[in-house]
This record gives C-alpha cells, sequence and structure tokens, in this order.
C-alpha cells in the first residue's frame, strides 16, 4: 500500500548562475555539495513551472573513493520509493548531449551526507552510457561497488525508480514511466539507518577529459553540468514482511493474550509495525507486542477468538510475495489453573513467561505407579478437546521422570482415572490410561523420539487420541486411542513428574493451544440446512456428549408462524409440529440461562405432502432416506438407496396409487453425484417388494438416460440407454397405455420430446400400479430434485411400436420359440410383415424391406 507523500511535476530547467534561492525549494527539501567540487554546485526550483534544476561540477581525483556530487535531498524514514524522470543532461558539446559519458544524473539514498556515507544510487549517463548503479557497503569504504549497468542504450529522457523495504534496495528504470525494466542484478541488502537522505543528484568529470584526452570543443578545464528532472515523488510504502511459509498450510494455535509464531524462514530484518488479520475478509489487525531480539519468533496480540488468516509480507526485494496461512485464535490462558497431586516431599511449580510454560513436578511419597505424583497446569474442561505443545526442554533427575498432555477425571486425585501423552526420561513418548481409581497405568503405545517436538492430544467423543510431530506440521498418530470414562466434566492440561520425591522433573512447553468445544458445539447439520416438513422429527442426539446429564430448553422461531409446538423425548428427538413454509431458526439451550447457548441452526420448511403421496425405503437402505415438498409441483428426495439392479433393489420411492392407462412427467432439476449409483428417475411399479416388476425411465450422474425394466419378479432387469450425453436439468416422460405398453421420452425443453428406441415395452402390471419419483445414491446420503413433476390419466392413440420378445407368454402371441416364418416370391418384390392385437390394432413390424427372387 502506498501513500503520496510528495506528489508534483518538478521540471528542471538549464541552471546559469544567479538562478533562484535556495529557500525556494519545495517545502522539507534541501540541497548541498557532497564531496570537494572545484565549483559549488546549485540547485533551484521554479513553483510556477514546476521544475528542478541542478548544476554540478567534476571530481577531484579519479576513481569512485569519495563522493563528489551536488545534492537536492529530503529526509525520509521506513519504506518508500523516489521516482523521478531525467529529461535532460547538458554539458560540453551539443546542447542536450554530451561526449562525455561520465556525466551522470539520478536518485541516491545516503546514511548521512558525508562522502564516504553508506549510499546506494542508481543514474543515467551522458550520452549512450545507458543506466548505472552503484552502492557503498559501509562508511569509509575505499570506493564505491558497482553491481551492474542497466541498458546501455538507455538516454535522456528517462524515468529512474529506487525502491528501499526495510534494507533491500532495487532499481527500476523506464521510457514512459508506466512500464518498468527491473534491475536483479542490481538487488543489494544493506545495513543502513531506518532514517535517510533521499533525493536526486548530478556531476560532471571536467578531470577525465585532462586525464583521458576526451573532447573539449571550448577548451574548458573546469566544465559544469546541468541535469533536468520532472515527475520527482517520493511514496511511502506500508511496512510488511514477505516470508516463505512457515506453516506449510497447517493451522497455528495461537492464544488472545500473546502468542509465539516461528517465522524463522523470514527475509531480512523484521521491520514492521503490524500484521494483517484477515478474519471473514475483515481488515481487523493483530499488533506486534515485541520482537524478542534473540528469537526467530514474534509476539502477537490478536483482538478476537476462532479461525482467520494471517499475512505477512516484507523486504524481500520489490516483488514482494504475500503468505497466507490459517490461524485458529483460541481463548486466554488466565483461567489455567496449577497444583501438586499426590504427596509430594518436593513443592512443583508452573511458570508462564510469554508464550513459554515451565513446569517442576517431583514424586509421590508412596508407589509411584499406582499413586503416582506429578504438577498439574490444568483447566476445567466439557465436551470435546485439543491440546497442542511443542517440548522444546526437558530435564529429568531418572529415566522414570516424565511430562506431557493429561486429561484426568474431574476430581483430580493421585491414582485417579485419565488418559495422557506423555515423554519420558528413557526417550519414549507414551500413550497411557488409567480406567479406574488405584488401577495401574496401562500403556497403549509408545515410540521413541527427542526434544524438541510437538505433542497433541485431542479427545472426540469418549476416545482420547495422541500424534507426535517434529515440526508442527506433519503427525504421526501414536496408537489407536484410549477410552477412559471420564464423565461429562473433566479436566485437562499440562504435567510434570520425576519418579523421585527429592528432585523435580522440569519441562518447558511453547506455544501451547487448547480447543475445547462447548457441550453443544457440534450443529446437528454441520454441512448444510435441514430441509424439513410442517411436522417432523429432528435427531439432536449428536449435540451433546452426555445429553442424558443436560438435556437442553428448545426455542424455535419461524419465519411465518408463531405457534410451533416442540417435544424433545428421552432419545433426544424433536418433534416439530405447528411449522409454516419457510425458515425457522431453532436454538437449542443448555439450562435456563440464556446466555449458556448451546447451539442454533436454521431449517427450510417445506409444504407438507400431498395426503395422496407415500414414500417408501424400497429394500433395506443404510439409513431413512426423507423427501420434501418443495411447493409448485417441485419436490426432493435424500436418499441412502443403494441402486436400482440385480434380482432386488434398494432406494427411496415416492409414490401413488394409480389405475389404469397413466403418464408421469418430471423435470429432473439436480442429482447430488455421490458415485456411480447416483440416479433420479419415474417409475411404474408392481408393488413395493425389493423384486417387484417395474419399468423406470431415469437421469443418471454417469451413464445419460437409461430405461430399465424387470419382466419377472426376482429376475435381473434390462437396461437401455437412450443418451449417454445428457444430463440434469431434463425432462422425461414415461406412459402406460390400456394395454400395458410403455413408453419413454425425454426433453431439453420441455416442449420437444425424443422417443426412446423403436419400441414400446409390455410389462404384466397389475391394473393399479404404483407410479412415482424414485431416487439412489449408493452408499451415501444424496439428493436429487424434481420439477414440474404431473401424473395423469393417458388418453393419447396408442401409435408407439411394440417389442413383444417370444419368451414373453403375451397373447394373442402367434409365436413360439418353434415358429418359422418363410418367405417365397418369384421376383425382386417389397415385403412387409406386421402384427396385429385381436382389437386390430398394429403393435409390431416385424419386416418392412426389399427382397431378393426365392424362398
Amino acid at each position: 500500500m502506498k501513500k503520496n507523500l510528495f506528489i508534483t511535476t518538478i521540471l528542471c530547467s538549464l541552471a546559469l548562475a544567479g538562478l533562484k534561492a535556495q529557500e525556494t525549494l519545495p517545502l522539507g527539501w534541501h540541497s548541498t555539495d557532497i564531496g570537494s567540487l572545484d565549483i559549488p554546485g546549485s540547485t533551484t526550483w521554479d513553483p510556477e513551472a514546476e521544475l528542478f534544476t541542478l548544476e554540478s561540477t567534476g571530481d577531484q581525483s579519479p576513481g569512485f573513493r569519495p563522493d563528489n556530487v551536488h545534492f537536492a535531498y529530503t529526509v525520509q524514514s521506513g519504506n518508500f520509493e523516489i521516482i523521478t524522470l531525467v529529461s535532460y543532461i547538458y554539458g560540453m558539446g551539443e546542447m542536450g548531449y554530451s561526449f562525455r559519458p561520465l556525466e551522470e544524473a539520478g536518485i541516491m539514498i545516503r546514511e548521512d551526507l558525508s562522502s564516504f556515507s553508506k549510499a546506494y544510487y542508481m543514474s543515467v549517463m551522458a550520452g549512450d552510457g545507458g543506466i548505472r548503479y552503484y552502492v557503498r557497503d559501509h562508511e569509509d569504504q575505499d570506493g564505491m561497488n558497482h553491481p551492474g549497468e542497466g541498458s546501455k542504450g538507455m538516454q535522456v529522457p528517462c524515468w529512474l525508480k529506487l525502491k528501499r523495504i526495510g534494507n533491500s534496495f532495487d532499481s527500476y528504470y523506464s521510457l514512459d514511466g508506466v512500464n518498468w525494466t527491473y534491475s536483479p542484478d542490481a538487488n543489494r541488502i544493506l545495513e543502513m539507518n531506518q532514517t535517510c537522505y533521499v533525493g536526486i543528484f548530478c556531476r560532471g568529470n571536467a578531470n577525465y577529459v585532462e586525464l583521458f584526452g576526451w573532447e573539449n570543443p571550448n577548451n574548458e578545464s573546469i566544465v559544469s553540468m546541468t541535469a533536468e528532472f520532472e515527475a520527482t515523488r517520493i511514496d511511502e510504502i506500508e511496512n510488511i514482511y514477505t516470508v516463505q511459509n512457515p506453516i506449510m498450510g497447517s493451522f497455528v494455535n495461537i492464544a488472545v493474550d500473546e502468542s509465539y509464531v516461528d517465522i524463522s524462514n523470514v527475509f531480512g530484518k523484521l521491520e514492521s509495525d503490524e500484521i494483517i488479520y484477515d478474519a471473514e475478509s475483515s481488515d481487523l489487525k493483530i499488533c506486534r507486542s515485541s520482537v524478542p531480539t534473540d528469537s526467530d519468533s514474534i509476539i502477537l496480540s490478536p483482538k478476537g477468538i476462532g479461525s482467520c488468516t494471517m499475512t505477512l509480507e516484507g523486504d524481500v526485494s520489490s516483488f514482494k510475495l504475500v503468505n497466507k496461512f490459517p490461524v485458529f485464535v483460541w481463548e486466554a490462558p488466565e483461567a489455567w489453573n496449577s497444583l501438586d497431586v499426590g504427596s509430594m516431599k518436593t513443592a512443583g511449580f508452573t511458570l508462564k513467561e510469554g508464550g513459554l510454560y515451565t513446569l517442576g513436578g517431583s514424586a509421590d511419597a508412596s508407589t509411584p505407579e499406582i499413586q503416582e505424583g506429578f504438577h498439574y497446569m490444568h483447566k476445567s474442561l466439557t465436551g470435546d478437546a485439543e491440546i497442542t505443545a511443542r517440548i522444546s526442554s526437558t530435564a529429568f533427575p531418572t529415566s522414570g521422570g516424565l511430562g506431557g498432555i493429561s486429561f484426568s477425571a474431574d476430581s483430580i486425585v493421585s491414582g485417579g482415572v485419565m488418559a495422557r501423552l506423555v515423554y519420558s526420561g528413557d526417550g519414549m513418548a507414551r500413550l497411557e490410561s488409567r480406567s479406574a481409581l488405584g488401577d495401574p497405568v496401562l500403556v497403549q503405545a509408545e515410540a521413541a523420539v527427542s526434544v524438541p517436538f510437538w505433542i497433541r492430544m485431542t479427545k472426540s467423543g469418549t476416545v482420547f487420541n495422541a500424534s507426535l510431530s517434529k515440526d508442527g506440521e506433519t503427525w504421526t498418530a501414536l496408537g489407536t486411542g484410549v477410552s477412559p470414562d471420564l464423565g461429562s466434566n473433566f479436566n485437562g492440561g499440562l504435567v510434570s513428574g520425576s519418579n523421585d520425591n527429592a528432585n523435580l522433573s522440569i519441562l518447558t512447553f511453547e506455544r501451547l493451544s487448547l480447543i475445547n468445544s462447548t457441550p453443544a458445539i457440534n450443529n446437528p447439520v454441520p454441512e448444510q440446512r435441514m430441509t424439513v416438513g410442517q411436522s417432523s422429527d429432528i435427531d439432536i442426539s449428536n449435540v451433546f456428549g452426555h445429553p442424558e446429564d443436560s438435556p437442553p430448553d428448545v426455542l424455535v422461531e419461524n419465519s411465518a408462524s408463531n405457534v410451533v409446538s416442540s417435544v424433545l423425548d428421552a432419545n433426544l428427538k424433536l418433534t416439530l409440529t405447528g411449522l409454516s413454509p419457510g425458515e425457522a431458526i431453532i436454538t437449542l439451550i443448555t439450562g435456563a440461562d440464556p446466555n449458556e447457548l448451546a447451539t442454533e441452526f436454521s431449517v427450510v420448511v417445506n409444504e407438507t405432502l400431498d395426503e395422496e403421496w407415500t414414500f417408501l425405503d424400497i429394500g433395506s437402505p443404510l439409513s431413512e432416506g426423507h423427501p420434501s415438498s418443495l411447493g409448485d409441483a417441485a419436490y426432493s428426495i435424500a436418499t441412502f438407496g443403494s441402486g436400482i439392479a440385480g434380482s432386488s433393489d434398494e432406494f427411496s420411492y415416492l409414490y401413488k396409487e394409480k389405475t389404469g392407462a397413466q403418464q408421469i412427467v418430471a423435470r429432473i432439476e439436480s442429482i447430488e453425484d455421490r458415485g456411480r449409483a447416483s440416479e433420479a428417475g419415474i417409475m411404474f411399479r408392481e408393488s413395493a417388494d425389493p423384486g417387484s416388476l417395474y419399468i423406470q425411465y431415469s437421469a443418471t450422474a454417469y451413464e445419460g438416460i437409461k430405461l430399465q425394466y424387470r419382466w419377472d419378479n426376482n429376475s435381473q432387469p434390462v437396461t437401455e440407454i437412450t443418451d449417454p450425453a445428457i444430463s440434469p436439468p431434463c425432462w422425461i416422460k414415461l406412459r402406460r397405455n390400456d394395454y400395458n405398453y410403455f413408453s419413454a421420452a425425454y426433453s431439453l425443453d420441455g416442449e420437444t420430446w425424443i422417443p426412446h428406441g423403436e419400441f414400446s415395452v409390455p410389462l404384466e402390471l397389475p391394473p393399479t400400479s404404483l407410479v412415482g419419483l424414485t431416487a439412489t445414491s449408493g452408499f451415501n446420503e444424496g439428493t436429487s430434485e424434481f420439477e414440474d413433476v404431473d401424473i395423469s390419466i393417458y388418453t393419447g392413440m396408442v401409435d408407439e411400436k411394440v417389442s413383444l420378445p417370444v419368451r414373453v407368454n403375451h397373447f394373442p402371441n402367434p409365436f413360439t420359440e418353434m415358429t418359422t416364418l418363410s418367405i417365397d416370391v418369384s421376383e425382386q418384390t417389397d415385403v412387409r410383415i406386421t402384427l396385429f392385437n385381436m382389437s386390430g390394432m398394429m403393435v409390431a413390424e416385424l419386416m418392412n424391406d426389399q427382397v431378393n427372387p426365392g424362398r
């Protein structure tokens, strides 16, 4: 981000004797001679024309040992860039062009005004000398380093830009002031005071005329040169960091009061006053309270809790790479408690210093394997929890000393029920537990590891899991978890014990984080809003860790109704009645105090299904499906059905019972892709039996549109693909005529219909059958949406061709598997053979072709 400090059009005119006094320079600007010039230089400023003019003679001696230039400057601090247009250089030779290539004009940054000061400058040379860059790394250096040359063909007018970010200096040049060429070979890291002198300069080189015999048409022994500058300005750049990713994409856990974040791979020095804290696109800031001089960490003081994104930017050259990584800001740690557990001869301690926690603990005087003693820094917790810390140092008096993370029952006693992840003096990390008071400690898993390393222990439901990491990024599970019953209220924190009554085990932990969910932090609909009917049952058993301890109160706010009845049974099934279509907010509260908010979530209330509809899960899906009315002949079906295939089906079916010739039409709006079994369709079916006769026309997630039917109960179905390229949204239609012939068609616009295949399908369904909507999703819940659903009596003419395979015993079929049909003609002729039913209606065309003479 740039802040304009001094923006004006500054045009230099020819500098001659008697020009305006130095006092007329812009506010804050000054000029001086650096080093020893034969004739004093000058700077003039014309406020009407907004022009700078600088005049200077040359060096007193060859080389660049001291600086000998005339300098117009201002004082600047922090990060900034200076830009100018060198529009004219005048010296010996023709007007506006010099034949002496060491005359130059440009921009400069200096630590002070002495001739041997640390400095960085870039310039454009007279003639075709091009762009040059110079740097003096330390004071009294004999000569300037010459890091490189830019474009040798560059001539005035030429734009120059020099940028300082921290102690990194970069140069650019341009022909138009818009398109800049970066000079990577001129980048330098230069240790320079934050407050420095910044400005424009020029230098003549008369002594080189004498030394090298260069052209001097006027035979002048000392010749001054004049440079013109336009559009000179200095822009401040916000102090920022540039870093590699110190976290590599994983969450950093920091505390609200202060936390250390390792930025050891930051380039350059830390010069910023703040880093950006971006939580959900906000512009909040995390201000740095201090930067430890002997540490590669910064201490942060965030202004809120929860997830956010930390952005670090900074001083790695002009390409200021931005690094962002996720941060979880957790609750301030001032609520930690500490105590010695057991009968300790030597008192333990907890020392908190910045983001470091040092714990010292000895041992119980009795049998340590059962009645162990330790020092415990802990918090009272409930619900799920996660504790992470880095063990940075240890001092164990014996190999039996230990320290790490421990979860214990609400009553903290020696030998109590617990689960812990500890590191011991023998170099092993162990996942341990005790299931009953006074039982021995059981070791579930162990692994050799060396300090420093990270430890993490999580409680999810009743299971405690442990993991280890060397970098806080890549984690390895230790064991498969333990499940001691700590109850709904328990403690969690850090422990230290020595197995030595007289001496302490001392461990230092850093980057400690605790994430603790409240009893009802989990949203029962974690990924999407739940869709319910006007009377619905909602399972909220996953909201609480131990719901039987404190069943919640229920508040329901419905956008269109204030009369909502809610009943919560012993199994935490919430039954709501009286909901109106729209949106409802359901709030579950742990107790009478409204401040003890458990969770709040919204539900979309759909119209109750028409009583004519029936919903069934055909077969045995993993879980119950559920339909919803979306209003205006639109429905959704959520299903766990694995598929309609084989000799037995498993799907969700929303249907009506219909008799006689019927037609069902639906627009498949969407299918939630849960795999190859995901499909939505329309169906005629004999019964709800999984192996029933049926015919279905459906849209699929992977196979386009298909027609599928089962001729006989519990048999394999026939599948015919209509078009593999068609996908929702699309319309599909399935018809049944009075003679049990079925035809299918699809449409992309609901008006132009494309029939499936050449023949209709005969299927011996009873007069009354089940007609409706189908949905499958594999073994994961998926939702399909239907629109423009219509089931109506079919009254159209039956003109579809009908397929009558001989294996179907369909009266009046004159053909059997033994029937042979022969044709005997004396000359080439057209032959057409058709089949009619008893009503005189053509139901099949067996041949329509030209045949040659013969039998």
